[in-house]
């Protein structure tokens, strides 16, 4: 196997991706987090989460 030397082409292209990988987990974990909190408020007012109806057609 080649070794992946310090500064070469290699480093460039895994720190470039892993970069770009960060800001989709962030991106994500932010949009996680703001529903989470929107579903706390959501189901503060009430003493518990509504439970589900069952259909009857």
């Amino acid at each position: 196997m080649a070794a992946i030397t310090a500064g070469g082409p290699a480093e460039a292209y895994f720190t470039t991706t892993m970069s770009k990988l960060n800001s989709i987990f962030a991106k994500n974990l932010a949009k996680l987090e703001a529903r989470q909190q929107h579903t706390q408020l959501k189901y503060s007012q009430t003493s518990e989460a509504p439970t589900p109806q069952k259909r009857t057609d």
